[in-house]
């Protein structure tokens, strides 16, 4: 079994290097997607459903709380 891990980053190298690092020494991770905006890791959450989400504070379009608060009302609501 395997853990669907999404990164929400604005930095590309950044990005690269963390995925490969993480999927590197945790075999289990596989990275289903990659984020800059809150709009992006909207859909990639809820096509994907990851169990991890790793972040940065702040993205290209909105932040990490904003996101936080879209998953929370949505799961809320199921």
């Amino acid at each position: 079994m395997y853990l669907k891990m999404l990164l929400l980053e604005t930095n590309p190298v950044v990005s690269q290097g963390l995925t490969l690092s993480l999927e590197e020494h945790f075999p289990e991770l596989h990275c289903i997607g990659i984020a800059q905006t809150e709009i992006e890791a909207l859909a990639h959450y809820e096509n994907h459903e990851p169990h991890l989400v790793i972040f940065d504070i702040s993205l290209v379009e909105g932040d990490i709380f904003d996101f936080l608060k879209a998953i929370g009302s949505k799961r809320s609501k199921s």
